[in-house]
């Protein structure tokens, strides 16, 4: 095997991972992944710093929202927990709520903060 395989990725060094380990200190890796909505294999190879680096953003993002009260300001609803936009952006169309009908077109239509890609018309 080579180096590489065996090294930890260098998110360990951050500031948001050293606070996922007091975290994990306190909880179970179970109860932050159904915190961040994620599996619990997830949070073990982030936290064993084997997750890949080029794909923890949204792991990152959502941990210093719900664990270190992270917000961004939404068009929307104004200040918002990171976790809880990122939630807002994963939700399917609902005509029911004219708040989540403003979201959805939102993070659909160029917010700064959204993840998902803006389509040309």
């Amino acid at each position: 095997m080579s180096d590489q395989a065996h090294s930890k990725e260098e998110y360990v060094n951050d500031q948001w991972y050293q606070e996922l380990v007091k975290v994990a200190e306190k909880l179970s890796q179970s109860q932050i992944a159904k915190r961040l909505d994620v599996s619990t294999a997830m949070v073990s190879q982030v936290l064993s710093g084997k997750y890949l680096a080029r794909r923890i953003g949204p792991f990152k993002d959502k941990f210093e929202g719900a664990f270190m009260g992270y917000c961004v300001n939404c068009p929307v609803v104004g200040e918002l927990p990171r976790d809880k936009c990122l939630q807002f952006q994963a939700r399917e169309f609902c005509a029911t709520n004219p708040t989540r009908v403003q979201l959805y077109h939102a993070c659909r239509g160029g917010c700064e903060h959204s993840r998902i890609p803006v389509k040309e018309v």
